[in-house]
């Protein structure tokens, strides 16, 4: 059984992190790259929690750039370009490609179940047809479902891009305040390895409920994204606020049609 699912990351873009500073310290200003380029990353993770295939990347661009290859990278992972840095038609071909090369499936082989989302690239007729006669069975999630079904969601992507994110924070400690897809590449292969774990991968099946197959398990994941049902009490114990009135007076009309022109003048847009 295998599970497959696209993630787009922000190649210099760390999440926040906390600081801890002396009290009479009132600002704190630190670099950040804020390189905005992203690529997707089209990752795939096996049940029994053996090493994962390479990494399929999709970068933005019509060509792959010779200085983005990191000497750290192992060079069995498949880099390609779309204009858009998304997957497509095209692309989920290439991809499944490298999916039969590095799982050994094939028409002679024993048939593998491959857990996806119903992204279009992946309902494709030819990806399907494809799949099929590699003994490759597809088997699509319900809609709006795979944040709780999906192991790779449920358990994958949130460490893969803390490790994503502890790697540009070290870098801009190392005063390389340029993080750019050259050391997106570099980093690559420590944020997988600190990923792709075996009882990271065991685990993400098991509290999905994909293997061992629970529905134990999905209906207590979908029950924690309920909202709480609140008591007749506590509705009624709240204090609703009316909006505010508008201004009325001239005085405060002239002020804030002075205000919002000001914001104007200093930003057109």
């Amino acid at each position: 059984m295998l599970n497959i699912d696209e993630s787009g990351a922000r190649v210099g873009c760390p999440s926040g992190e906390y600081v801890i500073v002396p009290t009479e310290v009132k600002e704190l200003y630190t670099a950040s790259p804020e390189n905005r380029k992203s690529v997707t990353i089209i990752e795939t993770i096996i049940a029994d929690g053996r090493e994962p295939p390479p990494p399929f990347i999709i970068a933005p661009g019509q060509q792959i750039m010779e200085n983005w290859i990191a000497d750290e990278l192992t060079g069995e992972e498949k880099i390609s370009c779309s204009l858009t840095g998304y997957t497509n038609n095209s692309l989920v071909m290439d991809y499944l490609d490298h999916l039969i090369e590095y799982t050994h499936a094939g028409p002679e082989k024993p048939w593998k179940l491959l857990l996806l989302d119903s992204h279009e690239s992946h309902i494709y007729l030819p990806f399907q047809l494809k799949a099929a006669e590699n003994h490759i069975k597809l088997f699509w999630f319900p809609s709006h479902l795979t944040h709780i079904l999906q192991p790779l969601d449920v358990g994958i992507f949130r460490p893969w891009k803390h490790y994503h994110s502890m790697a540009i924070q070290s870098a801009l400690r190392s005063l390389d305040f340029e993080y750019t897809v050259t050391s997106f590449f570099r980093d690559l292969t420590t944020i997988r390895k600190q990923t792709m774990q075996k009882h990271t991968i065991l685990n993400s099946f098991k509290e999905s409920g994909m293997w061992p197959v629970s529905l134990k398990a999905a209906l207590k994941k979908m029950r924690s994204y309920q909202k709480r049902k609140r008591s007749v009490t506590e509705v009624e114990s709240e204090d609703f606020e009316l909006p505010a009135l508008p201004p009325s007076r001239p005085e405060d009309l002239w002020t804030t049609a002075a205000t919002v022109q000001s914001l104007c003048t200093r930003d057109p847009t």
